[in-house]
């Protein structure tokens, strides 16, 4: 059994994956959710892991750690329609005409930004009265997807 000596040991923390190989990753915990970093350096990792526990001390929110391009809803539409087709639906016409007037009204805008107040609204309105918000988001006409 190869157990390593006090001295041996690497910083809580901080790991090396795989061993040998000189790249180090961070580990920790922010409100019981694990988070794992790949950073470099041995160096440069105790020096990052102390960085993100004294954020988490201070309560600042951690940077997300991958930039994505926003979603636009033309985007989700286009898979709708595309899922509907593949699905070979008999309603088909009815979706593409019903994703045409959201695309018009809503195209451009990013998922992310919409709020379920502006869905309530839209759907009052009678071009919009088939729009579903799910989660807080304007995603698609509503139809059952059968």
């Amino acid at each position: 059994m190869n157990l390593r000596t006090e001295d041996e040991r690497n910083p809580r923390g901080i790991f090396e994956r795989p061993r040998g190989s000189g790249v180090w990753w961070i580990n920790y915990y922010e409100h019981g959710k694990q988070h794992r970093e790949k950073v470099g350096r041995k160096g440069d990792a105790v020096q990052l892991y102390g960085i993100r526990k004294a954020d988490i001390l201070r309560g600042r929110k951690l940077p997300p750690l991958r930039r994505t391009a926003p979603v636009m809803v033309a985007d989700l539409i286009n898979l709708m329609l595309a899922y509907v087709r593949a699905q070979k639906h008999k309603d088909l016409r009815s979706y593409e005409s019903r994703g045409e007037i959201v695309r018009k009204e809503l195209g451009t805008r990013d998922v992310v930004a919409l709020t379920p107040q502006e869905c309530q609204g839209r759907s009052q309105k009678k071009s919009f009265h088939s729009l579903v918000c799910l989660e807080a988001r304007c995603v698609v006409p509503s139809q059952d997807f059968r």
